[in-house]
Order: C-alpha cells, then structure tokens, then sequence
C-alpha cells in the first residue's frame, strides 16, 4: 500500500497557502486606508520601483485575498480583500504578484506556474524587506521542512528583467 503523506496536496500553491495560513496573519489593518497607506509606502521605494512597472495598486473590498493586473495598464495593479483577511501577511503575498512575472491565466498549471519557486522566493524578499523578518523565518523553515520550493534572494527573477513589448 502506498504510504500517505500529510498534508495529502501535491502542489506547491496548497502548500504555501497550508503554511501561510499555520505562522498567523501578522497585523490586521484597521481600515481600508490604513491598508491602503502601507501599500502606498512600499510602491513610493526606489527597491520597488527598480523591480516592477507597477506604480499603483488599490486596494479594496471585498474581495478572497486575490490580486489582478490591469491589461489596459501594466502601471496598475489591483488587490481586494475580504475585510476579515485584511492583514499583513495577505498583503504581502498579494503585493508579491506584481513583482514577479505571472501567467495571469486561468487554468490549474497557470495558478501553480504564479506560485513557484520564483514567486516564493520573491514573497521572502518581500517580507524581510518590509518588516516582517520573523514571519520570514518562520516560512522559510516551513518551506524547507514541506518540500516547498523557493529561489533564493540573488536568483530571483523581478517582473522588470522580463523584456516587455
């Protein structure tokens, strides 16, 4: 009989989701503004602006935790919550999205593609870089014990070193 592993998905995204969720949410934000100044912060750094297009993001509600692009406009990016997931560690994987290069497609492969080890590599960069290091270490110890993949800071491929045309 094949042996059973715990936790029994396979894939990479169930299992970042599985940790995200088991080290806490960090900070919940009081308010929509409150959420939106934090992202404002962070999208005004020369570190941000050396990695992406993406010069604007709104947040809003409601929303899973999902972030989008706007096709019309690289420079935009959206994230909505669901104001009971308002908080930082939402925030942070979502803000991670329009770093790092992303499918944008719709299909199973394409929602695992967005959460490989690029991205996941690139959320740690994120979460050090934006005062979250313990929350970082936590993950990053987690990560390694489940097996999921990540690259590490040097290797990792911002959205900007991607040709645009």
């Amino acid at each position: 009989m094949a042996e059973t592993r715990w936790p029994p998905w396979p894939k990479q995204r169930d299992k970042l989701y599985a940790i995200e969720d088991s080290i806490g949410y960090g900070g919940f934000f009081m308010s929509l503004e409150a959420t939106q100044g934090t992202i404002d912060r962070a999208v005004r750094t020369d570190w941000w602006k050396k990695r992406t297009l993406v010069r604007h993001v709104r947040a809003g509600y409601p929303g899973f935790g999902m972030s989008g692009g706007n096709r019309a406009d690289p420079t935009h990016w959206d994230i909505l919550f669901h104001a009971a997931r308002a908080c930082e560690r939402t925030l942070w994987h979502e803000m991670t999205h329009p770093l790092v290069a992303s499918r944008k497609g719709t299909t199973e492969a394409d929602h695992e593609w967005d959460h490989g080890p690029n991205f996941v590599g690139a959320m740690l960069v994120l979460y050090r870089r934006f005062r979250m290091s313990y929350e970082a270490g936590l993950l990053q110890a987690k990560f390694d014990e489940q097996g999921v993949r990540y690259v590490t800071e040097d290797k990792v491929r911002w959205v900007i070193d991607y040709p645009h045309g």
